[in-house]
């Protein structure tokens, strides 16, 4: 029984973590194909949240170069390279 319990909670943590990877694709990829095209505002809200939302460093960076991402689609070099350099930290 003392084996058991380590493993699960392991395995637990391990899922609940895919689970959280798996829903921020889903939003950073619908944001970055769909509604980038259609709301710039809503885009840089929604990789806001991302980035606030994400406990993981990882994800955090994502959202960061996210937003460097839709900042670069519109023109606005500057500020693309502000949150580059801010995920490269």
């Amino acid at each position: 029984m003392k084996r058991i319990f380590p493993a699960l909670t392991i395995s637990l943590s391990t899922l609940g973590y895919a689970q959280e990877n798996k829903d921020f694709d889903k939003v950073y990829v619908k944001t970055y194909l769909e509604t980038s095209k259609i709301n710039f505002d809503q885009a840089l809200k929604t990789a806001d949240s991302l980035f606030e939302s994400s406990s993981d460093p990882i994800l955090k960076t994502r959202s960061l170069m996210l937003s460097a991402s839709l900042y670069q689609q519109k023109g606005k070099y500057k500020n693309a390279v502000d949150y580059a350099l801010a995920a490269e930290k």
